[in-house]
């Protein structure tokens, strides 16, 4: 009976032995890659959004942070800008591109992160790193048709006491807030993530 409860133990430290070391060596290389990966982007830089307002009375706004975390809120009363705001990017990225379009009374402003990969081996989760901070003030004079879009970062709008026609946001996996200007609880309000929290609310 000895020898055949020694010969049971055996079998199962002979099964578990090759599987904790794989476990330890898997652990290791995500750890490996994990450092790998983090160092990759370089140093944090800054860019500074600054549009005048002009004529507009209506304005279209996409903006698109890539990989970064986003907040949109309203400017400052008494500011004649359309838009303003600090936008953050990796000392290895391109800087934000933006475009602005002015006609008739509407104004349509784009604006979009580098991709920002770098060449080789990426986790499948380094899309939600959230390494870069958007803060970005609109203007409440205007009405607003916003398109907001983060690869992974969280986002954060505050439209309260704003004039808005639509607004939809959505990221690949971090958080979203808004909160909608009262009287907007008719807007049809498309949002998403891919795997944080969301929450609408009316203020």
């Amino acid at each position: 009976m000895e020898a055949t409860n020694a010969g049971k133990i055996s079998k199962i430290w002979m099964i578990l032995i090759p599987r904790t070391i794989l476990v330890v060596l898997m652990l290791v290389a995500v750890a490996v890659f994990t450092a790998l990966a983090s160092g990759t982007g370089g140093k944090v830089l800054t860019q500074t959004l600054s549009k005048p307002m002009g004529d507009a009375t209506a304005a279209k706004f996409d903006i698109n942070t890539g990989t970064g975390n986003l907040t949109i809120d309203r400017l400052a009363s008494g500011e004649g800008l359309l838009a303003s705001g600090v936008l953050e990017y990796l000392e290895k990225q391109d800087p934000p591109a933006w475009m602005v379009d002015a006609r008739d009374g509407q104004a349509t402003l784009t604006l979009k992160a580098s991709d920002g990969r770098q060449p080789g081996f990426h986790l499948p989760w380094a899309a939600c790193n959230g390494e870069t901070n958007w803060q970005i003030h609109l203007n409440p004079m205007v009405s607003s048709d916003i398109t907001a879009h983060s690869d992974g970062g969280n986002v954060k709008i505050n439209l309260a006491g704003m004039a808005i026609t639509r607004v939809s946001a959505d990221s690949g996996g971090g958080n979203l807030d808004m909160i909608l200007p009262d009287g907007a609880s008719d807007l049809s309000v498309p949002v998403k993530t891919g795997g944080g929290n969301v929450s609408v609310i009316t203020k």
